[in-house]
């Protein structure tokens, strides 16, 4: 009986390291450029330097979306700075954070961090914890490590190794890749109940007082994590059709309150730049010319400022 337990417990290890090996091999050959993947930790570099680097929801991943990076390209080209884009759908305030950090430990540097903020994502943990966020990305032992080490929700930790040593995945998943056109269609109208029911999804806890003390503190560890790594960082609310925002009063205040405690941070309330449905591809994104006037009446401006 000893003996069959012993050959079950090697054929067991032995199939998780082949599992390993297997993986490795197969995520050296993933290639992607900028704009072509939602998996964030297969578009950041080693020891590269950036002008400015974009975190967010999809509102700040529209900015980079299309095959080959062509819409990446005209975002760089009319800010003039050199761009990495780590934001992606949904993503919540630690989620964000743990990219930051892997960017920062693989060598990197940027002189800005450009956070499009959204005020719902300090008032549930839908968008991080509950959000089994690294599932779409590869296994990096360094990425599991740093996961660990933030204190990363256990579940969203075992869920991100289980995700990658079954069949979909070793057999034909790839990282999620973005749309390869720029999203053309645009609004034509504001409808008051599609707002109701956007907020209401954005917002599946109501204004959430344990999750804001508990993101609360994660803004400061972001803003310590910038600050000691040389980086401005700064906080702007992106425009928007869903008029003022629940708790955006609240974000604010926070973040003003970070503003006068640390140099590096500035922070910009564009959520009601524009108020045109055409420049809209729904409520609360903006359109691929949406985006585009928007770097060149506002955002750019306003980096040039800091």
């Amino acid at each position: 009986m000893r003996r069959f337990i012993l050959n079950i417990s090697l054929f067991l290890a032995l199939n998780v390291l082949f599992g390993i090996f297997y993986l490795m091999v197969t995520q050296m050959s993933y290639s992607y450029k900028m704009g072509d993947t939602s998996s964030v930790l297969l578009a950041i570099p080693k020891d590269e330097t950036f002008d400015l680097v974009l975190l967010g929801t999809s509102h700040a991943q529209n900015f980079s979306v299309g095959g080959g990076g062509f819409m990446h390209a005209k975002v760089e080209e009319m800010l003039q700075r050199r761009m990495l884009n780590l934001s992606k759908t949904n993503a919540g305030f630690d989620e964000e954070r743990f990219f930051l950090t892997h960017f920062y430990n693989e060598g990197n540097t940027t002189d800005t961090v450009l956070y499009l903020l959204d005020p719902f994502i300090f008032f549930s943990h839908a968008w991080d914890i509950e959000n089994h966020f690294l599932n779409d990305e590869p296994l990096y032992p360094d990425a599991l490590w740093e996961a660990l080490s933030q204190k990363i929700d256990r579940e969203v930790i075992i869920d991100y190794v289980r995700s990658k040593f079954i069949g979909w995945w070793l057999l034909s998943r790839r990282p999620v890749e973005k749309p390869k056109e720029e999203p053309t269609k645009t609004l034509l109208a504001i409808d008051e109940r599609a707002v109701e029911k956007r907020l209401a999804y954005l917002y599946p806890n109501g204004l959430d007082r344990d999750a804001f003390a508990h993101y609360e503190e994660s803004l400061r560890e972001l803003i310590t994590l910038a600050s000691a790594h040389g980086s401005n960082i700064v906080f702007a609310y992106p425009p928007s059709l869903l008029g003022v925002l629940p708790g955006s009063g609240e974000v604010s205040r926070i973040v003003k309150r970070a503003q006068k405690e640390f140099p590096s941070v500035s922070f910009f309330d564009f959520s009601s730049a524009f108020l045109d449905p055409r420049l809209y591809i729904d409520h609360d994104h903006l359109s691929s010319n949406g985006i585009l006037l928007f770097i060149s009446r506002y955002l750019k401006p306003a980096l040039d400022r800091i």
